[in-house]
């Protein structure tokens, strides 16, 4: 519980930073006359694994049953397929 105080201290204290930060810029744009660049950190994080639509599924697996077909094409006439050099 104790971990959780200090966790919602230190944010409240970063936000009453970035805040303070976000002022003092707007200070000195008004006195340079133009807007001070402030990069936009997005806090959305992307969880999880991707996931595809069914039709990029089907395109995949027709992708992957094409390339074995062609690779066992090539054994039914006793060739191996070719190993690209290194």
């Amino acid at each position: 519980m104790n971990d959780l105080k200090q966790y919602l201290k230190l944010k409240a204290a970063l936000r009453n930073e970035q805040a303070r930060i976000e002022t003092r810029l707007a200070e000195i744009a008004k006195v340079v006359g133009g807007e001070v660049a402030v990069p936009v950190v997005s806090t959305a994080k992307r969880g999880g694994r991707r996931t595809f639509s069914a039709a990029t599924k089907a395109k995949m697996a027709a992708a992957q049953q094409a390339r074995w077909a062609k690779i066992k094409a090539g054994k039914a006439d006793g060739a191996r397929p070719l190993k690209a050099s290194k």
